[in-house]
């Protein structure tokens, strides 16, 4: 941790984050009980690849007493969806409510004991279920082995993007307790709005095509089958009930196109070794 002077405030540094997409939230401590109530402050916090937020910074006013320093700086902050009362997490100091169906936990650093938000807070755990009787995650599952690209959308804004490979099992990881973590990870990110899936998986049958690295070569390569996804999170009765559909073949063609983390076009992969479905 590092303590940084500016001109009108005290940047409390987790770690250096030099990368674009920070977000900074202001916040207010209202706890009558705490030792700084009424303290005005903000987090600095980036989406990571794998969509989850990390703090790396408060910033404090520069007024602030050794005390409020000392309080803050014991401090290990956590952005959760909102709906999200299954994680688990040391004990909670402080917790506010943020745009976009999210909420901020002020926690004790280095805390051993990890206790559910619900527990901790009285309110009920999250409870995910699919509005169909085939969920999208074994759909998935019976897709494979391929390569799933997850586009999420949670602020409306920024899409995040997510890669996963599915191996010959059906599973994103060899180890059930990973791969089963892995879907709980999903779940929480489709619940916090709107998002997309493509899912390109390999055939039995091969063709050739041109090389991309040697346009005179000749290789031998899988057909590879795209298929596209849309999931909606819907709340119903103190719980989320996630809705899936197909997308048309047309607009995944026209999705795969174009790279998801920077909206920009990409060279289109050939039609020979590429069924969109």
């Amino acid at each position: 941790m590092q303590l940084i002077e500016y001109r009108d405030a005290l940047a409390l540094e987790f770690y250096p984050w030099h990368g674009r997409r920070e977000r900074i939230i202001d916040l207010l401590w209202s706890d009558v009980d705490a030792p700084v109530q009424g303290l005005q402050f903000s987090i600095c916090y980036h989406v990571t690849q794998h969509g989850r937020r990390k703090v790396h910074a408060v910033l404090l006013p520069r007024t602030v007493d050794d005390d409020t320093l000392a309080f803050v700086e014991q401090l290990y902050w956590v952005i959760v969806p909102r709906p999200e009362r299954g994680r688990k997490l040391a004990l909670i100091v402080a917790s506010w409510d943020i745009p976009d169906n999210l909420a901020v936990y002020a926690t004790i650093k280095g805390d051993p004991n990890r206790i559910s938000i619900a527990e901790q807070t009285g309110e009920p755990t999250l409870m995910v279920e699919w509005a169909s009787s085939d969920d999208l995650i074994s759909v998935i599952r019976h897709l494979g082995p391929g390569i799933c690209t997850f586009v999420l959308s949670p602020d409306g804004e920024d899409d995040q993007v997510l890669e996963l490979a599915i191996d010959e099992a059906g599973q994103f990881a060899s180890d059930l307790e990973q791969d089963a973590q892995i879907v709980r990870d999903l779940e929480v990110l489709w619940v916090a709005g709107p998002s997309s899936l493509i899912v390109r998986t390999f055939t039995d049958e091969f063709t050739t095509i041109a090389d991309p690295a040697h346009s005179l070569r000749i290789i031998r390569v899988p057909i590879k089958e795209i298929r596209g996804f849309q999931i909606f999170p819907e709340p119903v009765l103190g719980r989320v009930r996630l809705h899936w559909n197909t997308l048309d073949p047309a607009m995944v063609r026209e999705a795969f196109m174009v790279d998801a983390s920077t909206g920009r076009p990409i060279v289109p992969p050939s039609d020979r070794d590429h069924r969109y479905c």
